[in-house]
């Protein structure tokens, strides 16, 4: 958990599950495959989530699965809006 990934290249994906634009999820990949995360800015915040990465000298790819009770109570249902940065 919480690795420092400044010196890699990386992917950010922050998830604001209720829209208030104001509080998220934050998720961070390096092309390594190793992560940090964070709720509303606190690093403690330490979900299960899963991550699988590859590479070659020219890109890279993720594939991140976060489990829905980390991120909300429910499941969204059909109609419902999360904002994603």
């Amino acid at each position: 958990y919480d690795e420092d990934l400044r010196r890699y290249d990386r992917v950010t994906l922050r998830l604001d599950t209720d829209r208030d634009y104001a509080t998220w999820y934050e998720f961070q990949v390096d092309q390594r495959g190793c992560t940090e995360e964070s709720c509303w800015g606190d690093a403690l915040w330490n979900p299960k989530w899963f991550v699988a990465a590859d590479g070659e000298a020219t890109h890279w790819r993720i594939e991140i699965a976060i489990p829905w009770q980390d991120l909300a109570s429910k499941a969204p249902a059909a109609g419902t809006a999360w904002a994603l940065g």
